[in-house]
């Protein structure tokens, strides 16, 4: 049994009339989450084509899109950390509480779940649960990093992975781009002067 893919409202990209006919069934899908930007990515894209100028070159286009796609990741990734580590926060606080009074006399075990929940939406008992947390010098963002770090190594790896595929790409319509460059002004030196 598969599971059906998500496909945000308005999956099919935006681009300018000039883009070949045959090409755009290849490239239309965006590669966009719900909760992200779809113009931003159509922007990313179209802007992509206007510099490397990929004319009727089928290769070209794909490699554009596929730039455009690792570039979105490589913006998701980083938007990700950051959510890994808020998720983390209240399991990081019960923690933390936990551990307070297995070491202290402080009661707060018993209250750890409500006294996290409560951190999140009362300013006194945040105040009171942070200068608690100073007294033994512990960090729910500490903590928090320390519960999502294989998932957060599960993210670099997929940014490594996902940088060498932007590198390569990269440097393949460099290239390109650099050799029409040169072609363009060799074609125009090679103009008689009038």
């Amino acid at each position: 049994m598969s599971i059906p893919r998500y496909k945000p409202k308005n999956s099919v990209a935006k681009f300018d009339p000039s883009i070949p006919e045959k090409i755009r069934p290849l490239i239309m899908e965006r590669n966009v989450l719900s909760g992200e930007n779809p113009e931003g990515y159509d922007e990313l894209l179209n802007t992509l084509v206007v510099y490397y100028q990929p004319g009727s070159d089928i290769l070209r286009w794909l490699e554009i899109k596929r730039l455009c796609d690792t570039i979105v990741e490589e913006l998701r990734y980083s938007r990700i950390k950051g959510g890994l580590i808020e998720i983390a926060r209240k399991p990081a606080l019960v923690a933390l509480l936990r551990a307070i009074e297995n070491t202290s006399v402080v009661n707060v075990a018993d209250e750890a779940e409500a006294s996290a929940n409560a951190w999140f939406t009362d300013p006194d008992k945040r105040k009171q649960l942070d200068e608690l947390l100073r007294q033994f010098n512990l960090s729910i963002d500490a903590k928090a990093f320390a519960l999502c770090a294989p998932q957060l190594q599960a993210l670099v790896n997929m940014q490594i992975a996902n940088d060498s595929r932007y590198y390569q790409v990269r440097w393949m319509l460099d290239q390109q781009h650099n050799i029409n460059s040169l072609t363009l002004t060799d074609t125009e030196s090679e103009k008689p002067s009038e």
